[in-house]
């Protein structure tokens, strides 16, 4: 059977059929018109589209490097809103030195969430994360969601991560006490070291230097990390419903 046009560019841009999925034909056609009414067909139009938002990181990246003053909270909240997933970690680092350290501490309670790649950077997400005291990021971050989560934790417990064994990566920030959370990461970064899917939405929203040393780190393998950490050494973010736990020593 012939595949439609929309077909074509659903699996131009998710890397399968629409007919891997099992969805019913009424859901299956309303995704197809969206699909062929926003997403590009031509190539060259995908690359220059994955080039853009690559390129738009890096300039807004370069353009608060140069700053002479400090911004207002309202300035970097809109840069960082205008970043891809994978742009963001680089930039919010970026912005500690030209916002108010109170605003940072906004931002990265607010933008984290939809950070890509973070272990890239943990260096200095921990440089920066440890000039504030515990207490104060548990006060300035922590939603009514966060403090019964943290509340609910005991004194000593045990945090699960699932990464790259690279010491380029694996040293994150980013926790869980939920395993099947960590293993959930584990999977994701196997199928990029196995040129999956994964290792394709890497390779369409990351700058080629970027790409090359993920590709060199996950030459290390996978490992699924474990360790107990006391209460009074984290703090939390339930966001994204994964349990999140924040570490800041170095592992």
């Amino acid at each position: 059977m012939c595949k439609s046009k929309a077909e074509e560019i659903f699996e131009l841009h998710f890397g399968k059929s629409i007919n891997d999925f099992s969805i019913n034909d009424s859901f299956k056609e309303l995704i197809l018109q969206s699909v062929e009414q926003y997403l590009p067909f031509n190539m060259e139009d995908v690359q220059k589209l994955v080039h853009a938002n690559i390129a738009k990181g890096l300039i807004s990246i370069n353009l608060v490097e140069c700053l002479d003053n400090e911004i207002s909270y309202e300035l970097a909240e809109s840069l960082m809103f205008m970043q891809d997933s994978f742009n963001k970690p680089e930039l919010l680092c970026k912005l500690f030195d030209v916002i108010a350290k109170d605003d940072w501490l906004k931002l990265f309670r607010q933008f984290w969430v939809s950070c890509d790649s973070c272990s890239l950077y943990h260096n200095q997400f921990i440089e920066i994360l440890n000039q504030y005291s515990l207490d104060y990021i548990r006060e300035n971050t922590h939603d009514d969601d966060d403090k019964l989560f943290y509340d609910s934790l005991s004194e000593e417990f045990t945090v699960y991560r699932g990464t790259f064994i690279d010491d380029r990566f694996k040293g994150g920030i980013s926790w869980t006490v939920d395993k099947d959370v960590a293993e959930k990461f584990k999977k994701g970064y196997q199928s990029f070291k196995d040129g999956g899917l994964m290792m394709m939405r890497y390779r369409c929203n990351t700058s080629n230097d970027k790409f090359d040393l993920l590709k060199d780190i996950a030459k290390s393998g996978v490992e699924l990390l474990e360790m107990k950490i006391k209460k009074s050494d984290i703090f939390v973010n339930t966001s994204r419903g994964e349990s999140e736990i924040f570490v800041l020593k170095n592992q």
